[in-house]
């Protein structure tokens, strides 16, 4: 194909449209354009290509990067699911967040280019190909470079969801004979003949890392400065050796060279380099039990900023503590399926209540304006006065501290390093890690595999208690991926149920035996409670008790006993999801003793604390109230959720805190209180929006919906609701849609004029739209947002 078709990529990419290159070189790019360059042919990593674009896109926005949270793997439990906590933002929603955000506010116009694109990962081709086939979804133009004239395989599939997304026009392909690496010469190992030793060195450190390697990571295995191995290359370079620096930070060598430098290192020196590559990239000890749940989060000192842009900060609450609560553990009572009692509550702490917040954008119902469009990036907040900084790990003695190797851990690349020098048992343990970091990340399907993988390793060896534990651990993940997976396209598993999910947990359950970790027993306890309540039928939930006070009875017995009262919340779940609301407050009023008993400086105790009282203030909501009683029950909820907002305004946790005043405003909905409950809502939307939380937004705008229909503005409630829809497919958060559904299904029984009948239809076209795009979330039944 002519040079000038090749420069007439760039005419396309610029109206905004999608794009490729295959088998060509890149032709001279417009000066007006920016190109963020993404390279695919990296040492294999979960998602490496996509973080990469990731931060670039942060960098190019001039934002602080996202950081991860730690997840609370035992404390968090199921009580998230009541207060509708989402999972981890999927990075591709993230990325296509960035990308939208860079397209619509910078005027130089960007282009996201990701280059060798058949060397990617497959978890990256998986989520681009779901980007490509999302018409419209990411706004900033994409150009795929794929080196092959013929990519074949996932990549190939890659490029066929291109054709059919835009078009045989997306697509420059090289005539045959006309490819870029045709007439590319093979390398000549010889080159590496009269190569200085530590030139040579540095070379074969590269190549056991992989053909394309980080100069810092490279470093670090020779424990020498990254200008050290810089000035290493550039000798090689200049011998003639044919190394590809892009100015990225990472080197890239032939095949051909790689296979002669890795011939070249003697046994002993290899498996040791691979087992420190295996330290490095696994970032933390091997564990297989619950992580650490006092790891504080990197983003909370900006979130609590956030806090200031709704409504000005009160005095914190002063938490007295009490004698802490017996916590017993006999057997469940025996659930029958008479009608729920009414719910009758201990007094909650006494606290001074704070005025509602000013309103930033609502003042009566009758006048709500809300915007869901996502709002700026706030500016980055100014550090805490007191910042916690992480407890470093022991430096190896001859590793210049300051030029460590930083990256988040790669637990899957770890293992590979490990599975080469037949290491199988670590290996197996960061496989579980692997399945651990990619669930975390939404990747259900490089998830599974990586747990698959950690259990094909130990069934081949022989059996130990070590080797049972670890394949406890894989079934846990593997139960949990199956469980969070559900309603997404996990391709060859696309047939999981929440029986499979049940299956595999109580097969990690059959394999537990006295004296081995509570920990352990308690993430059994969790996975199996959490897919007996999406179940809901009665055998499930029972099941779900049982595991749970079997959980919290070991937990009790190694003297754990916090560990045992973060259950009891738990269990209070379980009870609200049976409509035994007398039985969960009891529960919750005993954890809530406990967590106040182990003073104010524990943010463990804090952040349970919170959550307990978040949990009381939200089960009005869902319990039916005793006649004549309402408002009061309504108002010591409201007492609740103000204890919680104080504590999770300790904790900096501006996310939280919106997540309580959205639960604020429902009860003010319920006591008819309609200005305090707009006020309320909209100080949370403008937190959230702030913050990009999708799922929150969804929630929030939910209880808006319910607010203007309570009032009888059944236009102006569609309206935020087929907004919340246009976000959540934006944002592409199909439990954020299932929530649009939910809030569907309670304004459609108001719905008596014939042109709101109509505006319904639309709306519920929009949403069968995007669900059908983004996958339908399979919310739980009977689990209410507001009183019945």
């Amino acid at each position: 194909m002519p040079d000038t078709d090749r420069h007439g990529i760039w005419e396309r990419l610029l109206s905004g449209r999608h794009a490729a290159l295959v088998g060509l070189p890149m032709p001279a790019a417009p000066g007006e354009l920016r190109l963020i360059r993404v390279s695919c042919d990296v040492p294999p990593s979960t998602l490496g290509p996509l973080h990469d674009a990731r931060r670039r896109l942060e960098l190019v926005l001039g934002e602080a990067p996202i950081l991860e949270q730690a997840r609370d793997r035992v404390l968090g439990g199921l009580r998230r699911r009541l207060l509708g906590e989402p999972p981890t933002t999927e990075i591709d929603a993230v990325l296509v967040d960035l990308g939208n955000r860079l397209a619509d506010g910078d005027p130089r116009r960007s282009i996201l280019v990701f280059e060798a694109v058949e060397a990617a990962d497959p978890a990256t081709l998986a989520i681009l190909h779901q980007i490509i086939l999302r018409p419209g979804w990411m706004r900033l133009p994409i150009l795929l470079m794929f080196r092959s004239r013929e990519p074949a395989g996932a990549a190939g599939s890659l490029l066929a969801a291109l054709l059919a997304s835009e078009g045989l026009a997306a697509v420059i392909q090289a005539p045959a004979g006309e490819s870029a690496t045709a007439t590319t010469p093979t390398p000549d190992p010889t080159c590496l003949r009269g190569l200085g030793p530590e030139p040579l060195t540095t070379l074969r450190a590269g190549a056991t890392i992989g053909t394309g390697f980080e100069v810092e990571l490279c470093a670090t295995l020779l424990e020498q400065r990254p200008l050290a191995v810089l000035l290493h290359l550039q000798a090689a370079i200049d011998h003639g050796v044919p190394l590809e620096d892009r100015g990225e930070g990472r080197i890239h060598m032939p095949p051909a060279i790689v296979e002669a430098l890795r011939a070249g290192i003697t046994p002993s020196l290899a498996n040791y380099w691979h087992r420190r590559l295996a330290e490095i990239l696994g970032g933390d000890p091997l564990q297989t039990g619950r992580a650490d749940a006092e790891a504080a989060s990197d983003t909370q000192a900006r979130e609590a900023a956030l806090l200031s842009a709704a409504e000005s900060t009160p005095t914190p609450a002063t938490i007295t503590a009490s004698t802490p609560a017996t916590i017993t553990t006999d057997p469940a009572p025996a659930i029958t399926a008479d009608p729920p009692p009414t719910i009758t509550t201990d007094p909650p702490p006494t606290i001074t209540t704070d005025p509602p917040p000013a309103p930033p954008a609502v003042t009566t119902p009758h006048a709500v304006t809300i915007e869901l469009q996502p709002a700026p990036a706030p500016a980055p907040a100014p550090a805490s006065p007191t910042p916690q900084a992480p407890v470093p790990r022991a430096e190896h003695p001859h590793v210049h501290a300051p030029h460590r190797h930083r990256r988040s851990p790669d637990a899957a690349r770890a293992a590979s390093h490990l599975h080469a020098i037949d290491e199988a048992d670590d290996a197996a343990a960061r496989y579980i890690q692997a399945a651990r970091q990619a669930a975390d990340q939404g990747l259900g399907a490089q998830g599974l595999g990586h747990a698959r993988r950690a259990l094909a390793i130990l069934e081949r060896l022989a059996p130990t208690d070590a080797r049972r534990r670890l394949r406890i651990a894989a079934l846990i993940e593997l139960a949990r991926i199956q469980w969070s997976s559900l309603g997404t396209d996990l391709g060859t598993d696309a047939h999981l149920t929440l029986e499979t999910a049940l299956i595999t947990a109580r097969q990690a359950l059959a394999a537990v035996v006295p004296g081995d970790p509570p920990a352990l027993q308690a993430e059994v306890a969790l996975v199996i409670a959490g897919v007996g309540y999406d179940r809901g039928d009665l055998r499930a939930l029972e099941e779900a008790l049982a595991a749970l006070m079997s959980a919290s009875q070991a937990l009790m017995a190694a003297g754990d006993a916090r560990g045992a009262a973060a259950l009891l919340n738990d269990q209070a779940a379980i009870y609200i999801r049976l409509g035994d609301h007398v039985r969960a407050t009891h529960l919750l009023v005993s954890s809530r003793q406990v967590f106040e008993a182990a003073g104010d400086d524990d943010k463990v105790a804090l952040r349970e604390l919170a959550d307990t009282h978040h949990l009381l203030a939200r089960v009005p909501l869902h319990a039916p109230l005793r006649p004549g009683r309402e408002d009061d029950a309504l108002s010591m909820a409201l007492d609740h959720a103000l204890v919680a907002e104080k504590l999770l305004r300790r904790l900096g946790d501006a996310r939280a805190v919106a997540r309580v005043w959205e639960t604020m405003g429902r009860i003010e909905i319920a006591k008819r209180r309609h200005e305090r409950a707009g006020q309320r809502l909209a100080a949370a939307l403008e937190v959230q929006r702030s913050l990009g939380d999708a799922i929150g937004m969804a929630r929030t705008t939910a209880a808006l919906a319910d607010l203007l229909a309570e009032t009888g503005q059944i236009r102006e409630s569609l309206g935020v609701l087929a907004s919340s829809i246009g976000l959540n497919r934006e944002k592409g958060s199909p439990l954020g849609l299932g929530l649009n559904r939910r809030a569907l299904q309670r304004l459609r029984p108001r719905i008596t004029d014939t042109e709101d009948a109509v505006a319904l239809a639309r709306v519920e076209a929009a949403l069968a739209a995007a669900e059908q795009l983004l996958g339908r979330y399979p919310l739980p039944e009977g689990q209410g947002d507001g009183p019945r």
